[in-house]
């Protein structure tokens, strides 16, 4: 009943297909190497994927660190989420980043948001949660820079 048995010659024969498909893949990768270093370019370094880059996983933190701070328990699980202003519904959803945090013993989630971008953070040792007014639950919070960085 699989469709592609018949043109893969079944499971193994994609995985070979596959397997094939990455080794030419990788060899043009090396050969695009070698020519760039006979030109004297350096070859780029692969940019990291949106959110798993350093100024991400730094700002992550901060808002975990804080989290712990204001709530006095651990966060047990934390998701860095990205996302372009855009309209939704009746209103314009403007977050700009944000981190969704398991609190505790587990059954707390906590949704902590910024408008800045990442790169306002980039020097801050410390974030400042502010309570959210939208929601009707007090787990939300707005994530932005301690005044004193702020009038730097």
């Amino acid at each position: 009943m699989d469709h592609y048995d018949c043109h893969t010659g079944g499971k193994r024969g994609f995985d070979d297909h596959m397997a094939q498909a990455k080794a030419a893949m990788e060899a043009g990768d090396r050969a695009m190497g070698v020519l760039m270093g006979e030109v004297g370019l350096k070859p780029r370094r692969p940019r990291a994927r949106a959110g798993d880059g350093a100024l991400a996983q730094h700002v992550k933190q901060l808002v975990i660190n804080a989290l712990e701070a204001k709530l006095g328990t651990r966060v047990t699980r934390a998701d860095l989420w990205l996302q372009e202003g855009d309209y939704r519904g009746p209103k314009w959803d403007l977050d700009s980043w944000g981190v969704n945090a398991v609190v505790g013993t587990g059954n707390l989630l906590s949704c902590c948001s910024s408008l800045a971008p990442m790169g306002d953070y980039r020097r801050c040792k410390a974030v400042h949660l502010g309570h959210n007014d939208i929601h009707d639950y007090g787990l939300c919070y707005d994530i932005s820079v301690p005044k004193e960085r702020a009038k730097q």
